[in-house]
């Protein structure tokens, strides 16, 4: 099967709060040729640039979160051209099937048997805060590349697993049979 180009793609904000209000701390982008890009400060605008230069992109809740908060990076034609861009969010599937929030970790954990990166001391605006770049761009890294083997997963297998209760749940996203 043919994967279709795509870039998977993550933000760590500043701070927590309406994503067309806070800052943007960071941006972390992976493609399926595995080329990787990070990006913090002014060069969020050369991100999300980059980022439209995609047929397809994949976040995770990012047309809620990450979108949104990158609008205020871009010119108005560019910020056009990323919220109406083929999106695949997992997030927003499961949410639209089942009203009820996911997490990113269960579903890499139980289609992908990987397991979140995790700081038990901060999150990533603590990171932010408390200026450990190194730990924020892992902690970025990690949900862009769980992202993108989601995706991929997605594509190959039309389903992902999650858990729910006591069992696991195969749930197959609306989106994609229109994306594969």
């Amino acid at each position: 099967m043919q994967i279709p180009e795509c870039a998977a793609f993550d933000i760590e904000t500043k701070s927590i709060g309406d994503p067309y209000e806070i800052e943007c701390a960071t941006l972390a982008i992976i493609d399926t040729n595995n080329k990787f890009y990070y990006f913090w400060g002014d060069d969020i605008y050369d991100g999300v640039a980059l980022l439209n230069k995609y047929s397809l992109i994949t976040g995770f809740n990012s047309r809620a979160f990450d979108v949104p908060c990158l609008l205020k990076y871009c010119t108005r034609a560019e910020g056009r051209k990323l919220r109406y861009k083929p999106h695949f969010d997992l997030f927003h599937e499961w949410r639209k099937k089942y009203k009820t929030n996911m997490s990113l970790k269960n579903f890499a954990k139980n289609t992908l048997n990987l397991d979140k990166f995790e700081n038990t001391n901060n999150g990533p605006v603590d990171m932010w805060e408390n200026g450990d770049m190194d730990t924020l761009m892992q902690y970025n890294r990690w949900d862009t590349l769980m992202t993108l083997g989601l995706y991929l997963f997605v594509v190959q297998n039309g389903y992902v697993l999650a858990k729910m209760g006591m069992g696991l749940r195969r749930f197959t996203p609306e989106t994609i049979t229109r994306i594969a």
